[in-house]
């Protein structure tokens, strides 16, 4: 299985539809007629451009873009603009933010696609017998109220 196809495992059709309209609704409420309309296609750059950022670090993101030898990688540029990248991930929304209420809870801003993915997770992965899970395998010492 390609990698691609190993993402798209969890991140089904439905659920970056979810992403592509809301972050397109958020990008229109904050940009008006200057916001390009976004397609699966320009989603699944964003999410590849930042899956391959957590492989290879930079200082910041616009390292990435940079034509500095020291960070020049020409596969950013290639796949999509650094002005385009940055709108997109300013926008990224998975919810209306209009249809909050006092009584939403606090994971609201996660909308229906954390429990979407969470369902997706059970359906394509069994842990096996042995299984260990330690709190030490991720270093964090911050506070979480819904943990």
């Amino acid at each position: 299985m390609t990698p691609f196809g190993f993402l798209k495992l969890f991140l089904t059709t439905t659920i970056m539809q979810t992403i592509i309209d809301e972050t397109n609704r958020f990008g229109l409420e904050r940009h008006g007629d200057d916001w390009e309309k976004l397609s699966d296609k320009d989603m699944w750059r964003v999410f590849a451009l930042i899956i391959l950022m957590a492989v290879n670090k930079k200082p910041k993101i616009t390292s990435y873009w940079s034509t500095n030898p020291n960070y020049h990688q020409p596969i950013f540029g290639n796949t999509l603009s650094r002005n385009r990248f940055l709108r997109i991930l300013s926008c990224l929304h998975l919810v209306d933010n209009s249809t909050r209420t006092p009584t939403s809870p606090r994971l609201f801003k996660l909308g229906t696609c954390y429990q979407a993915i969470v369902n997706r997770l059970k359906a394509v992965y069994t842990p096996l017998r042995n299984i260990s899970i330690d709190e030490t395998l991720s270093h964090w010492r911050g506070r979480v109220s819904f943990r």
